[in-house]
């Protein structure tokens, strides 16, 4: 008599789960990334050893937009050793090979690094936060409306039961 079509709610909360295991993951990388960068303490100039300009273009309302990224190599020395590390800046990088940059580096373990201008996790908390907000809606308002059509079923079904009585 009455039937409901699960695909769509069902499809909307999968959408939901997988959007929270995604926000979890990110969450995951994001306290990793932040951990790092607490442990980084002690800071030296790297000297960059390439830089590459990519060019990326692509159609937006009909105009091609075309921006370029910046793919460094860059070294740095912490007592006698040397180490090396890679970064993509992005437009609005002018520096070239022989200029230097901040790089912050563990004391304990100097391969642990990251650039100064490169402070990904926060960003990353933020992302994992908007993700979990989006999924949290959806799988409320899913809920919410599961509920709302059992309960208008099961309110006809008494209906009709009082009235074939």
């Amino acid at each position: 008599m009455f039937k409901r079509n699960h695909i769509g709610s069902t499809s909307m909360m999968v959408i939901g789960i997988i959007m929270m295991i995604i926000a979890a993951a990110v969450m995951y990388f994001a306290k990793a990334r932040l951990d790092s960068e607490k442990r980084c303490i002690s800071t030296t100039d790297a000297v960059i050893t390439s830089v590459d300009k990519i060019r990326k273009t692509k159609k937006e309302n009909g105009k091609e937009r075309t921006t370029y990224k910046y793919s460094t190599d860059y070294k740095y020395e912490v007592g006698a050793d040397t180490y090396s590390g890679h970064i993509i800046f992005n437009e609005g990088f002018s520096k070239k090979v022989g200029d230097t940059i901040k790089v912050n580096y563990n004391p304990d373990d100097p391969k642990e690094h990251y650039c100064q201008s490169s402070h990904r996790g926060m960003s990353l908390v933020i992302m994992a936060v908007l993700i979990a907000v989006v999924a949290l809606v959806i799988i409320i308002d899913n809920a919410t409306s599961n509920i709302r059509v059992h309960r208008r079923i099961a309110k006809i079904r008494k209906e009709q039961r009082l009235r074939n009585q």
